[in-house]
């Protein structure tokens, strides 16, 4: 019998261009994709028998071995019935949505094929749902929802629960059973032919190349050979050799938690962060119990733009770190799902998407009911001194600033935001101060020069080599921060991203030739003003 394939979509109601729209998008893209993938397509609306809809549509949406959910709009029945589908069936749903829409977040993690109306389009709709498809039946057991993602535990299909098929699981499992121990038996006298002393066995016959060749396999594809891969191919071939070997590389089985964090702080090196995403919902994906990993993808949808992404991060960090929200305040309760050694670099995450969630009014009390669980710390001081001073309270601020740095005095960070609060405070020499004290505290953190750098651009201010301020043209300003611009790309860790930065910056001022020298790698040429960068490397305990 043919497969069975059952379509969810929005049928346009009432509304007849509407109902035009959505049957066009059926009958020219959906039901030749179905077909050409060897199904048999049934939409609820569409040659149903009479009787109970809702009892139908779930009877198909259990029976069908797949389901296309067209998500276009984010019609409520269509979310509702894709709901159903997820609890059901580990696998064998495909999400399509028109192009023109977005896709809801909760869901916006799973790949969705994108269709356009226009024909000329369509052909190349119908080859991707119709591969989006047959990949389902490729490997049934891998989760295609958060439903299974979140509850593992869950069979693969939920109607498989009765007796008979509880007696057929445990039929299959005797099997398996029997040939894991044919298996174990193989390998003993396997291992009896490679190492005769270890049993007394005879050693003919072993075939040494069949052994090392599956030990190059492995290690071909473990860790710190696939590490290599990927610094080589950057080395050679720079991003885009990076990109091509990252899609091979990933598909190795025998990568660990560890691997997938240092291949994503390589995507980050190189300043891919879509890169970096992906790697780490893979990396989630595979090692769901990693509390470091999922922090480092909520850290990835920070870095990027979509909204949606940070709304859902901080979804996920306040989960974790037991934060309640009460009459619109969140606070953490003291029942956090993690442990404290966690917590402050949870927190950290959680406050940098609050600040670009434009949020600060949150950050001081999650700050104040912090502090009991896991002590006074640089890090809830100066984003609770930074959260004061964004809803305005400049003097409660000053006053957290202060205190933090009478307990951390070299602490980058809180220099480099106590900097930003003196520079809006129109306290220009100060802030400069704070900027150069971010810098002896982290003398190896790139970021830390190029803020220094900003801030002498930004106020036209400069320090000579004898310490002494002085207020320069635009020009003048540009020379001064050349220098430590180029201090800054030394830091090989955050090079990529912050050489974006610098040539956006530089090109926003009409510095032309510096930025394509920093965008094509080089250092530019020219006469610049190095007092300000002497100046601070003279007072560095210790050389560079």
């Amino acid at each position: 019998m043919a497969k069975k394939c059952f379509v969810i979509m929005p049928y346009g109601g009432d509304d007849e261009e509407a109902r035009r729209h959505y049957d066009g998008v059926f009958l020219g893209i959906i039901e030749p994709a179905v077909t050409k993938a060897g199904y048999e397509v049934k939409r609820s609306d569409i040659g149903g028998a009479p009787g109970n809809i809702t009892h139908d549509i779930i009877q198909d949406l259990a029976n069908s071995d797949a389901v296309i959910a067209d998500l276009t709009g984010a019609n409520a029945n269509v979310l509702f019935e894709l709901g159903i589908r997820h609890v059901l069936r580990k696998s064998g749903t495909v999400h399509i949505v028109d192009k023109a829409h977005t896709i809801p977040f909760d869901i916006r993690q799973y790949r969705a094929v994108q269709y356009s109306t226009d024909l000329a389009d369509a052909p190349v709709a119908i080859a991707a749902i119709s591969t989006a498809i047959r990949k389902r039946d490729d490997d049934p057991t891998h989760s295609d929802n958060p439903v299974h993602d979140a509850l593992p535990g869950l069979p693969l299909d939920l109607r498989s629960t009765g007796d008979e098929a509880v007696r057929a699981r445990m039929a299959e499992l005797q099997s398996r059973l029997e040939e894991m121990s044919d298996v174990e038996q193989s390998l003993r006298k396997r291992l009896e032919e490679i190492d005769p002393q270890w049993s007394g066995g005879p050693s003919e016959g072993v075939d040494v190349d069949a052994v090392l060749d599956d030990a190059n396999t492995r290690w071909k594809s473990s860790g710190q050979h696939v590490l290599l891969r990927l610094r080589t191919a950057m080395e050679s071939n720079g991003a885009e050799g990076f990109i091509r070997e990252l899609r091979e590389v990933l598909r190795s089985p025998y990568l660990d938690s560890n691997d997938y964090a240092e291949i994503a702080r390589l995507c980050r090196q190189q300043g891919l962060l879509d890169h970096r995403r992906a790697t780490l919902e893979i990396a989630t994906r595979r090692f769901p119990g990693e509390l470091t990993l999922k922090l480092a993808l909520v850290d990835s949808y920070d870095d990027g733009a979509d909204p949606d992404l940070k709304e859902r991060g901080r979804v996920v960090l306040e989960e974790l770190l037991g934060i309640e929200h009460q009459n619109g305040v969140p606070k953490l309760t003291g029942k956090p799902k993690m442990p404290v050694a966690q917590i402050t670099p949870a927190l950290a995450v959680l406050f940098n998407l609050y600040n670009h969630l434009g949020r600060w009014d949150w950050v001081v009390p999650v700050a104040e009911t912090a502090e009991p669980v896991t002590g006074f710390t640089a890090l809830l001081g100066r984003n609770r001194a930074r959260g004061l001073a964004e809803v305005g309270l400049t003097d409660e601020a000053e006053r957290e600033f202060r205190r933090t740095l009478e307990a951390f005095s070299n602490d980058d960070s809180t220099h480099s935001f106590y900097g930003d609060f003196l520079d809006d405070q129109r306290r220009i020499e100060e802030a400069y101060c704070e900027f150069e004290e971010a810098v002896l505290c982290d003398p190896r953190d790139g970021s830390r020069y190029s803020n220094l750098a900003i801030h002498i651009l930004n106020r036209s201010l400069v320090r000579d080599e004898e310490g002494n301020f002085a207020v320069v043209s635009e020009g003048d300003a540009i020379k001064a921060a050349v220098p430590l611009f180029v201090q800054a790309m030394r830091d090989r860790d955050r090079e990529m991203t912050m050489r974006g930065r610098v040539v956006g910056i530089l090109v926003r001022r009409g510095a032309l030739s510096e930025a394509r020298a920093f965008a094509e790698g080089t250092e530019p040429t020219g006469t610049y003003d190095q007092a300000p960068l002497k100046c601070l490397l003279a007072r560095l305990p210790v050389a560079l």
